[in-house]
């Protein structure tokens, strides 16, 4: 499984994995054969041969694409092996099976299968996070590192449509604060939830005593209160700093969740951390 932000809207990324007989998809030599478009449908039938080095034989594959929008405007694209589509349209897949027994390099390939899905779920109007899942059956023994290698090279999928359409980081981040959705009111909240908001705000409340924390920047008031431990207890010390800042509240909120943004991204890689993916919380 892959998972990536892109730069364009949901729908684009749909219409770049849908359309798998473009000038593009053909000149990177993706193997594809044919390509069938399902009349007054979001189905299509596909055939691609992947290719291996010798001795090892190719691999053939004939997969059943549909897709449909979701209620929260995603796009879900499901793929599965085309056998599975002649109980709709039998004579279909005969078709497959006679264009791959026509061409020389499909004939003689070994038959594989895939199922799994694309999601592109919407971030902003302008940005969405795609995720890609197969599972694949190669048929035959594959040594582990060629199938690693050939595992990295179908996940890369993504990573190469987040390449193609990456737009100016700092515009990109904007966009997803700007579009994030104000959260419900306490009211709304489930008890599960409402209980640990209230557990957190009693941590401002657990003492009285709180120490100042010397600071550089004469805006940022820190403190610390610290409870010496029992024997056998655990240490433990809590902190909390105070700050002005210069936007509305909504957009500081905004901030603090987009915890997979391009700027915190960079400042976490040039720490030598790895920042943690998240997707938006409902």
């Amino acid at each position: 499984m892959a998972v990536a932000t892109i730069d364009v809207p949901a729908a684009q990324v749909l219409s770049h994995r849908w359309c798998q007989n473009s000038y593009e998809h053909n000149q990177l030599g993706k193997g594809v054969l044919k390509v069938i478009l399902v009349p007054h449908s979001h189905s299509m039938l596909f055939v691609n041969v992947v290719k291996f080095p010798t001795p090892l034989s190719n691999r053939i594959f004939s997969t059943w694409f549909s897709w449909r929008k979701e209620a929260d405007d995603s796009f879900v694209i499901a793929f599965a092996p085309a056998e599975e589509y002649a109980a709709f349209d039998a004579a279909a897949v005969q078709r497959l099976d006679e264009i791959i027994s026509q061409d020389p390099l499909a004939a003689n390939a070994i038959k594989g299968t895939a199922r799994g899905f694309w999601v592109m779920k919407p971030l902003a109007k302008a940005v969405c996070v795609a995720t890609y899942l197969v599972q694949a059956e190669l048929g035959g023994r594959i040594p582990t590192s060629l199938l690693n290698a050939r595992i990295n090279s179908n996940l890369g999928n993504v990573e190469e449509m987040q390449r193609k359409f990456m737009r100016n980081a700092k515009q990109v981040d904007k966009e997803v604060r700007d579009s994030f959705p104000p959260p419900p009111p306490l009211a709304h909240l489930s008890a599960d939830q409402r209980s640990i908001v209230e557990s957190c705000e009693r941590l401002e409340n657990i003492t009285t005593t709180w120490s100042s924390l010397a600071y550089p920047d004469k805006f940022v008031n820190m403190f610390i209160t610290y409870k010496p431990p029992k024997k056998g207890e655990r240490s433990i010390a809590t902190g909390k700093a105070e700050v002005t800042v210069d936007c509305p509240a909504a957009q500081a909120l905004a901030w603090m969740f987009a915890f997979n943004s391009r700027d915190r991204v960079s400042t976490s890689l040039e720490g030598e951390q790895t920042a943690a993916q998240n997707e938006r919380p409902e």
